[in-house]
């Protein structure tokens, strides 16, 4: 399924004890790095980071890949697929947005 120019849209929740600003840090460089599209925030109301990445499937998977494996996103012990709604906004490059 293609999502306009995106091949592959996901948008992901995790928790876990990690560094917020870290982790922030590094989604921002690594999904600029790889060209995906998309943001991540913090989830005030349950400690959660939410992001959408949005790209080639195999750089989504990837990403996500790297936040599963304790690599390089240390500490995140649960991640979820959200629902993507069709109404995120998906801008060029990656942004962090303010907490909701």
């Amino acid at each position: 399924m293609s999502f306009g120019s995106h091949e592959m849209i996901v948008r992901v929740a995790f928790s876990g004890d990690f560094d917020s600003g870290a982790v922030h840090g590094w989604i921002v460089g690594e999904a600029a790095r790889i060209g995906l599209n998309g943001w991540t925030k913090d989830r005030l109301a349950d400690g959660c980071i939410e992001a959408l990445f949005a790209g080639d499937a195999s750089d989504v998977v990837n990403m996500i890949r790297g936040l599963t494996d304790g690599r390089e996103a240390q500490g995140i012990s649960d991640i979820s697929e959200q629902p993507v709604s069709g109404h995120e906004p998906v801008w060029l490059g990656f942004h962090h947005l303010p907490p909701v």
